[in-house]
Order: C-alpha cells, then sequence, then structure tokens
C-alpha cells in the first residue's frame, strides 16, 4: 500500500531550506528516523474540510443532529477536554486553530524523562504556517500562567530555541485515558502486582519557527528540532523501514500512520510471568504479551501502515500489513488467502444486509490451526485431538471426523445477514445470519457435522429433524452456562447441505432461503447499482476476499433501536472484548456518554447512508486490507 513519501523524495536544496518555510512538507520529514510509528496529516486545514465532506462529516454537522450532537460534545469535553486543559493551563482548541500545515504525534523510543521504565515517548510536531506569532503569543501566555499559579516550569534551550519544561501530573491524564479507554481485566489486574507508576513527568514544550514542538522527552524534542534547522540529519522519510512501506500514493491521503511492529515487539523484551492462580480461580495464568506474539506469529510483522481520503467519488481506507511470504507462520500463516473469486454468488439476493466471502483452503487452514495450538498450548492440542478421534464413535466404531468432515472442506466461506421480517423485533433479532462452508460431498459432511454435536451432553442437547425441497434440516441446541456454573439448553442451530456447501444458522427461515436456490431469488446482490464500481476501489472481486454493508439499512436498524433503547443500542455498537477495550462498551467509555434517545428519525438522516465494500489481498510482501464507502446518491436515487 502507498504509504509516505516514499522514494521520490523533496530536491537537496528542501534540505537547505528551514522547513517551516516549505511550500510543501510531508510529516515523516519532520520526524527522527528512528521513530517506531506516528499518525499524521500533511495538511491540516485540509484534513478538517476533508472530514467535514465525508457522509459522516456531513451527517454529524447535520441540524437534526443538533440536540445529540450538543449534548455528545458537553460530556466529551467534561471526560477528556476540560482535565486536560485544567492540568495544562491551556486551551486546546486555541492551539489547534493555528496549525496550519503538517501535524504529526509520533512515539519514539527514547524513555520519557524521569520515567526510565517506559518503552517509548511521545513528540507532536505541528506546523502554524503563518501563524508563528500567534503561537510564540500563546506560548509565553502559558509559561506565564504556569509561573503565576507556582507551579514548577524551568526555561531551558535547545537547538538555539526557548522551551520550557512543565511538571504536569500523569495521574490526571491516566484519568483521561482511562475515561476514553476502560480497561475490562482493571479489576482482575488490581489482584497482581504492578509497578508503581509516576505521579509526575516533566514535558518540553516550544517552538522553532512556525512549528510547535511537544515532547516527555527533552532529547526527542532536540531531535526534532534539529531536523527544523538548515542542515537537518537524516529523517524518518529516508529511514529503510520507512522507505518500504512509503510511496507518492500518500501525498493524496488526508489522514496516514505508520508502526514499526518489529522495532516495537523486540522493545518488549522478556516479560516476567504473572503468579500461578489461586486454586479454584476460574482463570488461568496469562501469557506474557511478547511471548503471546511471537507465539502467534506477529514477530516476524515488520511494519503496518495505514491510510485515508476523501475524494468526491467517496471515502476510502487502506491498511498494509508487511510481512514477507517466507516469514509466516502460525496465524499468519492460516490466514492466507487464495486469490480467487469472491463475489456474490447468484443465490445471494439484493435484500441482503451484509455479506462477506472468504477463499481459503479449509484443509490447509486446518491443518495450520492444529500446528499453532499445539505450539501455543499443548493441553489444549489434547482437547482437539480428542474431539476429532472420538467423534462418532459411539454409533460407529469406524467413523473418522476428518475423513467424513476435515477432509471434505473446500475453499469457501460465505457469511451473509438480512433484515428481519418482523418489524418489531428486539436487538439481537434485528437480523438473521447464515454461514456457508463450501464442501466436497456436502450431505456427507452434514453427518460429520451430526457426530461432532453427538458429543454435546445429552441432557441439554435436543435434536429435531425435517424435510425442506428434498433435503434434511437438522436443529440441534447447544448447552448453554448458568450463572451458578450448571448448565441448561440453550440457543437452536439449525444446518443443512446443499449443492456445494453446509449451511448454518441461528435462524430456520435462513436455512429455507438458501435451499431455495437462485431461481426463488428476484434480484440479486451482484446486479445491484454501483456494487461493480465500488469493487473496483478496493482491487475488484477476484482477491480472496470481499465484503459488503447496505448501511442504509444496518444504520435504519440501529436509528429505530437507539431511539427506543439507548443500552441496546450502545450494545449493537461493541464488540465483546475487543470493543469494550476500545471504549465501545454500553456502559462505560465514550459510548456511554451518548443521549441515543436524541438521536433524529432515521427519515431525516436516510440520505447520508448508502453501502460500503471492503477486500483483503495477500501478496508476496504482506496483507493490504482495503475499504470505500461510495458518495450517497442523490436523494430519490
Amino acid at each position: 500500500m502507498s504509504m509516505g513519501l516514499g522514494r521520490k523524495w523533496l530536491g537537496a536544496a528542501l534540505a537547505l531550506t528551514p522547513l517551516w518555510v516549505a511550500a510543501a512538507v510531508l510529516p515523516e520529514r519532520l520526524l527522527p528516523a528512528d521513530t517506531l510509528g506516528f499518525v499524521a496529516t500533511p495538511d491540516w486545514p485540509g484534513a478538517a474540510a476533508a472530514l467535514r465532506r465525508t457522509a459522516m462529516g456531513q451527517l454529524w454537522l447535520d441540524p437534526a443532529m443538533k440536540a445529540f450532537r450538543e449534548s455528545y460534545l458537553a460530556r466529551l469535553r467534561q471526560e477528556v477536554t476540560a482535565p486536560i486543559e485544567k492540568e495544562l493551563g491551556v486551551e486546546l482548541g486555541g492551539y489547534a486553530r493555528l496549525f496550519g500545515g503538517p501535524v504529526a504525534l509520533a512515539w519514539t523510543p527514547s524513555p520519557p524523562d524521569n520515567q526510565p521504565g517506559r518503552l517509548t515517548s511521545f513528540l507532536l510536531v505541528a506546523d502554524t504556517g503563518t501563524n508563528a506569532a500567534r503561537l510564540a503569543a500563546n506560548l509565553a501566555l502559558l509559561r506565564k500562567n504556569w509561573t503565576d499559579a507556582g507551579r514548577p516550569v524551568r526555561a531551558v534551550r535547545i537547538a538555539d530555541s526557548d522551551f520550557s519544561a512543565l511538571t504536569v501530573s500523569l495521574g490526571e491524564f491516566r484519568k483521561v485515558l482511562e475515561s476514553i479507554l476502560p480497561d475490562p481485566d482493571a479489576a482482575r489486574a488490581g489482584a497482581l502486582p504492578s509497578q508503581e507508576l509516576p505521579k509526575t513527568g516533566e514535558w518540553t514544550v516550544g517552538q522553532v519557527g512556525g512549528c510547535l514542538l511537544a515532547s516527555d522527552s527533552a532529547r526527542e524534542v532536540e531531535k526534532a528540532a534539529l531536523l527544523l534547522g538548515s542542515n537537518p540529519p537524516p529523517s524518518l522519510a529516508v529511514s529503510k523501514a520507512f522507505v518500504a512501506d512509503a510511496g507518492s500514493g500518500a501525498r493524496e491521503a488526508q489522514l496516514y500512520g505508520w508502526l514499526n511492529v518489529k522495532a516495537l515487539v523486540g522493545r518488549l523484551g522478556p516479560v516476567k510471568p504473572p503468579p500461578a492462580p489461586e486454586a479454584g480461580a476460574e482463570n488461568g495464568p496469562v501469557l506474557p504479551t511478547g511471548a503471546l506474539l511471537r507465539k502467534l506469529g506477529f514477530d516476524a510483522v515488520q511494519t503496518v501502515s495505514a491510510e485515508a481520503r476523501e475524494s468526491g467519488a467517496g471515502t476510502a481506507l487502506a491498511v498494509r500489513l508487511r510481512i514477507p511470504e517466507a516469514d509466516r507462520r502460525s496465524l499468519l500463516k492460516v490466514l492466507s488467502l487464495e486469490p480467487k473469486d469472491a463475489s456474490p454468488p447468484p443465490f445471494i439476493a439484493a435484500d441482503v444486509v451484509k455479506f462477506s466471502r472468504a477463499r481459503l483452503d479449509l484443509v490447509r487452514l486446518w491443518s495450520h490451526l492444529e500446528s499453532m495450538i499445539e505450539e501455543i498450548s499443548p493441553a489444549m492440542a489434547g482437547v482437539v485431538k480428542f474431539v476429532v478421534n472420538t467423534a462418532g464413535k459411539d454409533k460407529d466404531e469406524k467413523f473418522e471426523l476428518r475423513e467424513r468432515l476435515i477432509a471434505r472442506l473446500g475453499d469457501d466461506l460465505m457469511w451473509c445477514e438480512k433484515a428481519s421480517p418482523s418489524a418489531g423485533a428486539a436487538v439481537g433479532e434485528a437480523s438473521r445470519s447464515l454461514a456457508l462452508v463450501g464442501v466436497r460431498h456436502p450431505e456427507q459432511a452434514a453427518l460429520g457435522l451430526k457426530a461432532l454435536a453427538g458429543l454435546l451432553p445429552p441432557e441439554t442437547t435436543r435434536w429435531k429433524e425435517r424435510e425442506f425441497l428434498g433435503r434434511t434440516v437438522v436443529s440441534v441446541t447447544l448447552p448453554r452456562r448458568l450463572e451458578d456454573g450448571g448448565w441448561t439448553v440453550g440457543k437452536a442451530w439449525h444446518y443443512a447441505a446443499g449443492p456445494a456447501h453446509v449451511a448454518l444458522s441461528t435462524e430456520p427461515s435462513a436455512i429455507d432461503d438458501y435451499l431455495r436456490g437462485s431461481d426463488w431469488v428476484r434480484a440479486r446482490l451482484m446486479d445491484r447499482a454501483g456494487l461493480a464500481e465500488a469493487a473496483k476501489q478496493v482491487g475488484g472481486f477476484n482477491t480472496g476476499f470481499f465484503s459488503y454493508e447496505n448501511t442504509r439499512e444496518s444504520a435504519r436498524i440501529f436509528f429505530e433501536t437507539a431511539r427506543k433503547d439507548a443500552l441496546n443500542a450502545a450494545a449493537m455498537l461493541s464488540a465483546a472484548r475487543l470493543g469494550s477495550r476500545l471504549g465501545l462498551g454500553p456502559d462505560v467509555g465514550p459510548l456511554s456518554w451518548a443521549e441515543f434517545y436524541l438521536l433524529p428519525s432515521y427519515e431525516r438522516v436516510a440520505k447520508y447512508f448508502h453501502m460500503d465494500v471492503s477486500a483483503i489481498a495477500a501478496g508476496p510482501d504482506g496483507f493490504t486490507y482495503r475499504f470505500f464507502a461510495p458518495a450517497p446518491p442523490p436523494p430519490g436515487k
């Protein structure tokens, strides 16, 4: 994927010109060569304007969203902006309005001042363009406010420029960070011994020409200041690791980022395992972060890069994971895609809300998964082997699950979702999902599934079979764990063998729709207007993975749910453990700040929703994920 400046650098004359007066400076030229990662925009005002032009930007600014928007911004200020402004004694918006060029927030390898245990420090570089005088006035006021308040501040001289070293309360910043990214394991982690975190830190803030520099490491400020001089040292733009991902395409991106994963994982080093849990504890020992990354094969990842851009045609996002094919193992080897057709087949109707298709060699996938599990957890691998070797033998001693099911797996996985036909469907029932697994001899593979389910406890498992259009539909209820540790009858799953797939769903009507075949489909998804053109923006249908979402329909479901049940609306946006960690829990983090009942009716904002598509491609150098949301057509089209 194109990222950054790449091999076409600016001419030598630019290196001899102070960068704050250069007409076009890319952020990577402002960062030290050993930078571990960054998020940046080459043009702060342009990026803000581009954001406003996106469909979601227009939705946010629509007058119909005023009540919701103002309520959310008030809570954001209460939880985030106000505490930071109080601690620093500045108005953040006042500084942001000065930014007139490239802005970058980076992570660098120097430990923060007075915090030797930390692995990285932060570095902010922001070009204010023609606002250098206003920036100087703001910084002078900052020093005065700190001095008047009796707070620790000292003057330092770096690269012939005046800077201020401020002693800040790190506890306040941790509170803000925790409000944005609440840790679901905080209670459990509190029971484990941890190193005491420093209460204060020293941040160095100042300017060189028209550039604002700030960091918790004076060394990094000095390195950045030298890059702004007339004879700058090598910058990240010429770093071998960065150049491998860079390209002229990033010049058109309004936002992009880069992370040197190999260097970062290397800095994690050996991590001391936590103490073994007490007898009877529900959770086992946690695998150290560095060890887990290595077990999963992520130590072979070299870099991750991303870019986002908005154009009149729509909004595009690209993320690249650089890892040479020869170095892939464990999880990353498992996820190798076959470059085959992943378009919606004829039996996928145009009224689906979501559709995804992956072309994976499932037999090879299973083999890699077994090897990966054996490497990560031999005990878990033993359980898997037991299940595979014993399934079905209670009815037939000669039955072999590997032969009946695993060996018959094909190279096709599909998943789709339709809106529930029930107008009053509750959250969790607002859609009908269907999974399709490509197999050879689907009827025999279905028997393998039945044998596998035969290992479930008979007292909490219920079986039922019915015939539909000459096919056998099997329904089986899976056990559900009770709060007291017991088990009861849970949700029913339904499956049936089709012409080339085994279909699975929790909704029997979804199975029936699939078995009816393409002859019953009035309009095909593949024929939807604009889909083929959108697919071209993500590399087409033949990369091995393709995904589609009818955001007009999924947004309708969300808005209708949100106005009735705010907590469930937040739950719809959550993503279990990962979503909670990213602040997407329904009762913690940024989603809990939203007053969803203030949202307007969907009809008032439907014009901002259309569809989006995405694709993943695997190549010799790594994996690339591409996303594209076409601009919604005019109302009525």
